[in-house]
C-alpha cells in the first residue's frame, strides 16, 4: 500500500476517533483534541469531514451539536 493510501487510511481513523469521544462519551472539543493529540480546530475540521466519509456518523454529530447548543 502506498503512502497516500496510510494517510487517508489514518484521517478516517482520526475522524471516527473524533466521533466516538464527541458523539458516544460526551467530551468537549477540547477534551477530545487532547485524547487524539491535534487541535481543536482540526477535530472540529474532522468531525465536519464526516459529511463526505459517512453520513450517519455526520448526523449524529450534528445531531449532538444542536443539542449542546440548544442546552446553553
Amino acid at each position: 500500500m502506498n503512502r497516500l493510501a496510510y494517510n487517508i487510511r489514518d484521517y478516517v481513523v482520526e475522524c471516527c476517533e473524533c466521533h466516538y469521544y464527541y458523539v458516544e462519551e460526551h467530551m468537549t472539543l477540547r477534551d477530545v483534541s487532547r485524547e487524539v493529540c491535534i487541535s481543536k480546530d482540526s477535530v472540529r475540521r474532522r468531525l465536519e469531514s464526516l459529511k463526505d466519509i459517512d453520513r450517519d456518523m455526520y448526523e449524529e454529530y450534528m445531531t449532538e451539536r444542536r443539542k449542546r447548543k440548544n442546552a446553553k
